[in-house]
């Protein structure tokens, strides 16, 4: 498809939605049929085997990279669906349920915290489940929590948070804080949902006097393209970003990049950033990606390893699981029986548009599964080590002969020679 002007109707403003400059937009990659959240486990099956719209969603993922400061952004994000997504029932929000995930978090607070002051003022937009929030409130003198949500009032209780039910919405926030100064902004993972994130920026920066700090945290988009992680697009994301193309933006606003750090293989990144007078405008080199049909080998590849199997099983029950179900062709999508996990809050659940039912691996759940596709990129190296080939190891699966790994480039394991 040939380079096109971006639809400014889509985003309410310039022609790129992060640098507002005049840019021509490259397609990266068009999907249809995908789910307007990959977030969504059914309470129930909502589709059979064979039914039309099987394991299929209603939504269209159509990224493309701005020319100037390489953003990727889909052109076909429907904010509408996605509203309506988050306010589904089966909406699950991620919970910080291993040690791992624990001892990440924590790594974060000390990162954030080394450059703050005793004193120091917090503002994290949208805390989710506030485990961050709890972290910070320990060391910190005080810190507003700014989301829309019911869920951030579990902090209500703590005598340095004051929970604002609102968007981050700078004239109101500053009705509500009268004369405190923030010093410190901090929000994760929420950037790439946003529809218009140079106004967002913008904002955010505004609110902050010189000397403030930002603390922002989004998926890496280079890691994604160096392992060719096809899934890791889906439409919860209107936009994905590289450390450059953030630092550049970012310096038009004043501000300049102090430190950084790189989580769970660099598959996310955490940036801290400082506003001050006179910053020069940055215009370090972004990666710009070329190459025609880069995901659909991969993709290609998933769906041939599957055609020597008959019974196939997820493990991982997170976004990827969904996400990955639109990559998967019809033929195969029938192999796939269940998707394994440990979070007993999915017990029980299944995921979208389909009978693939969540639930523990055990010996009667794995005696027919021949092959397991990874689909927990975070944890992928810990679990098959010590899960999956003490599957085999144990007896339980005696059929099992394959495991697809997808944290890195996509990688077919025959068990038997791994010694199993």
């Amino acid at each position: 498809m040939e380079n096109i002007r971006f639809n400014s109707s889509n985003n309410g403003g310039g022609d790129c939605p992060l640098c507002k400059e005049k840019a021509e937009f490259k397609q990266i990659l068009m999907l249809k049929n995908v789910f307007s959240s990959g977030d969504i486990f059914e309470f129930e099956a909502m589709k059979k085997i064979g039914e039309k719209g099987y394991a299929r969603g209603d939504c269209i993922m159509d990224l493309r990279q701005c020319n100037q400061c390489g953003v990727l952004y889909n052109f076909a994000f429907d904010v509408s669906k996605m509203l309506k997504a988050y306010s589904n029932k089966a909406y699950y929000q991620q919970k910080n349920f291993t040690s791992r995930l624990n001892k990440t978090l924590i790594q974060i607070k000390d990162k954030i915290i080394s450059h703050a002051k005793k004193d120091s003022i917090f503002l994290e937009i949208a805390p989710g489940l506030c485990d961050l929030l709890f972290a910070l409130a320990k060391e910190v003198k005080f810190i507003y929590s700014v989301d829309p949500s019911h869920t951030s009032l579990i902090a209500k209780d703590l005598k340095n948070v004051m929970h604002i039910q609102s968007f981050f919405e700078a004239k109101k926030i500053r009705s509500i804080l009268k004369d405190e100064k923030v010093d410190f902004i901090v929000f994760r993972h929420l950037l790439e949902h946003i529809e218009k994130p140079n106004e967002f920026l913008k904002e955010v920066v505004d609110f902050l006097d010189f000397g403030g700090k930002i603390y922002l945290e989004v998926p890496n988009t280079l890691e994604i393209f160096k392992h060719k992680k096809f899934y890791e697009f889906f439409h919860d994301h209107v936009s994905f970003f590289e450390e450059n193309t953030l630092v550049n933006v970012l310096s038009k606003l004043n501000c300049v990049l102090i430190d950084k750090h790189y989580l769970y293989d660099e598959q996310w990144m955490g940036l801290i950033f400082e506003k001050r007078f006179d910053v020069k405008e940055l215009n370090l080199e972004v990666k710009f990606f070329n190459e025609k049909n880069y995901f659909q080998r991969e993709v290609k590849m998933l769906n041939d390893f599957l055609k020597s199997f008959e019974n196939v099983a997820f493990m991982g029950a997170g976004i990827h699981s969904n996400t990955m179900l639109g990559f998967i062709d019809e033929k195969n999508l029938v192999k796939l029986k269940y998707c394994f996990d440990l979070n007993p809050e999915k017990i029980g659940r299944f995921l979208q548009n389909s009978s693939i039912k969540i639930i523990n691996a055990s010996k009667e759940s794995l005696k027919d599964i021949e092959c397991i596709i990874m689909t927990m990129a975070l944890h992928e190296k810990v679990v098959f080590e010590n899960e999956i080939l003490n599957f085999k190891k144990q007896g339980l699966a005696p059929k099992l002969k394959a495991v697809i790994l997808s944290a890195k480039e996509l990688r077919l394991v025959n068990l038997k020679e791994n010694g199993c």
